[in-house]
């Protein structure tokens, strides 16, 4: 079972001057106004979506794939199906059982896989910056390759090597940057 992994020790924190006496430190908690705020547009978009509940993992990983490799001419269906199906995986992978209510209230119904999301997404803001994600060139493209890669490396190792993250939830980070982008794309923005 995957775990959340803090990203900075507070003995890091400390000697980097990451914050100043006095002050409330957070550094090694994952900044969630990355998730909320990134991806406000695909959370929303996602409501009303049919939830998945009761599937097992593999078989949500197939959905995933299925909507990765046939976005068809739906592409935001697609994104969407494979974000709810990477995030209720993430959800059983690290302990969860996914709670009723996908929609206003997802992140309530997926607790854990929105707190590993939000540690993927602190991950990508100090490794290259806060909101870069979204002007890579050719982002939908990209993060859907790396969404590939991401399932595929979580049925050989569960956690990514360099962020020491589960690989399920940098699939689940990418399946929403896939949905935000073609949001964004689709409204001219």
């Amino acid at each position: 079972m995957a775990q959340v992994h803090n990203l900075v020790s507070p003995a890091t924190a400390t000697a980097t001057g990451a914050h100043a006496p006095g002050v409330k430190l957070d550094a090694g908690k994952p900044r969630m106004e990355l998730v909320f705020g990134g991806f406000a547009a695909a959370i929303k978009g996602l409501q009303g979506f049919p939830a998945l509940y009761g599937h097992p993992v593999d078989r949500l990983l197939a959905g995933v794939l299925r909507h990765l490799a046939h976005p068809g001419d739906e592409p935001l269906y697609a994104a969407a199906g494979a974000a709810i199906g990477a995030l209720e995986a993430l959800e059983r992978s690290l302990g969860g059982a996914p709670g009723m209510g996908v929609g206003h209230d997802m992140a309530l119904a997926l607790p854990r896989a929105f707190l590993a999301v939000g540690q993927v997404a602190t991950f990508g803001a100090q490794k290259y910056s806060d909101g870069g994600w979204r002007t890579v060139p050719d982002g939908v493209r990209r993060y859907r390759d790396a969404a590939y890669r991401h399932l595929l490396k979580s049925r050989i190792e569960e956690c990514d090597e360099e962020s020491g993250l589960p690989h399920l939830a940098h699939l689940a980070w990418n399946m929403l940057a896939v949905l935000e982008l073609s949001i964004a794309k689709e409204r001219g923005e």
